[in-house]
């Protein structure tokens, strides 16, 4: 996985899109992380302009533990 790529360790999302698509949220993107509790949570962040709505989407990885 590349410094680009971080956040993105599940490659699967990138069937449900364009390769236009793909490369289009690739270059507009950032990512980061936060910790909750012991748990981190890797965060994209797409800022299309500061006075847009913020949208914000999760979602989970079952992991083993």
């Amino acid at each position: 996985m590349t410094v680009r790529d971080a956040g993105l360790a599940h490659e699967h999302w990138k069937q449900y899109y364009t390769p236009d698509e793909v490369e289009e949220v690739l270059a507009n993107t950032s990512t980061s992380m936060i910790v909750s509790g012991v748990l981190p949570a890797h965060v994209r962040l797409w800022v299309l302009s500061e006075s847009a709505p913020a949208l914000v989407m999760g979602g989970a990885i079952p992991c083993d533990g």
